[in-house]
């Protein structure tokens, strides 16, 4: 058994708020972003009161060579990797989620995204996809 462990309090998820951070959409964040989407969706179905907000950093265009090996299709080309997921993920679970063209930079609990400035004042999962070490 592990020398660490995480509690966890599933109260929080009957009145908590939850804000989930994925910096990079390549080929780990775009494997990563569906299964995200689906739990983001079962829990919001079993726990009304919960918030979710999920958004996605990524600065890079869809090119061709990334249809075979991430999780893009031949239309997502010349888009923001971040955009194509949102847009894919948000329209198929009905959620709303929030992106970025840009790199993350977290400044004073503001991060900038498509729509607005997202205030983080919650319990922040931040999850770092990035593919460099100058990235992170």
């Amino acid at each position: 058994m592990s020398k660490y462990s995480i509690k966890f309090d599933p109260s929080f998820l009957k009145s908590g708020n939850l804000d989930i951070v994925v910096a990079g959409c390549g080929g780990t964040g775009s494997k990563l972003v569906p299964l995200l989407v689906q739990h983001i969706h079962a829990l919001n179905q079993k726990y009304f009161s919960l918030k979710i907000r999920l958004c996605l950093y990524d600065f890079d265009i869809v090119e061709l060579k990334n249809v075979k090996r991430q999780n893009f299709f031949e239309f997502d080309v010349g888009k923001y990797k971040s955009e194509a997921l949102a847009e894919r993920y948000s329209s198929l679970y009905g959620i709303t989620i929030d992106y970025s063209k840009g790199r993350f930079v977290a400044n004073n609990h503001k991060f900038y995204t498509n729509r607005n400035i997202f205030h983080h004042y919650n319990t922040l999962v931040f999850l770092d996809c990035t593919d460099s070490i100058s990235s992170r």
